[in-house]
């Protein structure tokens, strides 16, 4: 199509035997032709935007992926601190527990040997 409009012109400019047409005629060629070419770098300018576009867009979901992938790694990591936390807490809590019975029986075993002390005459001296 744009071939059919440069040889119409140029046949017009062909025709013409007015100078002033010709001339007319000569800068409106030089106008449709810097279109033209304006046109061809400017559809080779989308085409190449649009290929970056596109491979921005590829890195965008692949980068999606990965943070989702990242937080589905940190989601079970914090599950499983979670579980052995909440293991070694009643471990934690058993152990103080028995701590604790343990100092309770070594009060009343120290009570009872003082007891014992007291009810045969006090303690020995050697």
């Amino acid at each position: 199509m744009n071939e059919n409009i440069i040889q119409r012109i140029e046949a017009l400019i062909l025709e013409t035997d007015d100078p002033k047409d010709r001339a007319l005629l000569l800068i409106q060629l030089e106008m449709v032709k810097s279109l033209i070419e304006n046109t061809d770098v400017t559809k080779e300018l989308h085409a190449e935007f649009k290929e970056h576009a596109q491979e921005e867009m590829a890195l965008i979901i692949k980068g999606r992926f990965l943070w989702r992938v990242l937080l589905a790694g940190a989601l079970l990591l914090q599950v499983g601190l979670g579980y052995l936390f909440s293991k070694h807490e009643k471990a934690f809590e058993e152990l103080v527990i028995q701590v604790k019975d343990l100092d309770e029986y070594k009060v009343k075993h120290m009570e009872h040997h003082r007891m014992e002390e007291v009810y045969r005459g006090g303690p020995k001296i050697k």
